[in-house]
């Protein structure tokens, strides 16, 4: 089964809180603030400095299915 991609998200695995921010139309210290309170998906080391949001995770937070213990390992 193919995932959907939503217009305005890019089609790769992880997604930077700029693209994040601007998608949802909130700043990138509010994003910071829920990920803090549980409140939105944690953002995940990449390699080295490089973090980003998995679009998975994400797409499922849009939907409302999202869970504050998904995708811990």
């Amino acid at each position: 089964m193919q995932t959907v991609v939503p217009e305005g998200l890019p089609n790769r695995y992880f997604l930077t809180i700029k693209e994040v921010s601007d998608y949802l139309g909130v700043s990138r210290s509010t994003i910071t603030r829920q990920e803090k309170k549980n409140l939105f998906p944690k953002r995940q080391q990449i390699c080295g400095r490089r973090v980003g949001y998995r679009k998975d995770l994400f797409l499922q937070f849009l939907n409302g299915n999202w869970s504050p213990n998904e995708g811990v390992q």
